[in-house]
């Protein structure tokens, strides 16, 4: 599985360069390798509003783990690498 950060889910037909808040989306490599060249095939994993950045799996690849402003200022998360799981801060954002 391949996870990586994009704001390909912004809205805005204008573009908003840097100002755009990044999603963090999977492609299940041995199912989609064929139709990675293709748009739609990526999923979703994050929904906040925020801005989620440099995705990794955990050594176990049990988790992605990723940095984020939604707690108001930047910390680390943790995540399973599935669409709608929930997050949990792993480091305190204060």
């Amino acid at each position: 599985m391949l996870v990586y950060a994009s704001t390909r889910h912004d809205a805005d037909p204008n573009g908003c360069g840097s100002r755009c808040a990044h999603g963090l989306y999977a492609i299940d490599i041995d199912i989609d390798i064929a139709a990675a060249g293709t748009a739609g095939f990526a999923t979703r994993i994050t929904v906040d509003p925020s801005d989620d950045r440099s995705p990794t799996f955990t050594a176990d690849g049990a988790a992605v783990v990723f940095t984020s402003d939604r707690e108001g200022t930047e910390a680390v998360f943790a995540m399973a690498p599935s669409p709608g799981a929930p997050s949990a801060a792993v480091t305190d954002a204060s």
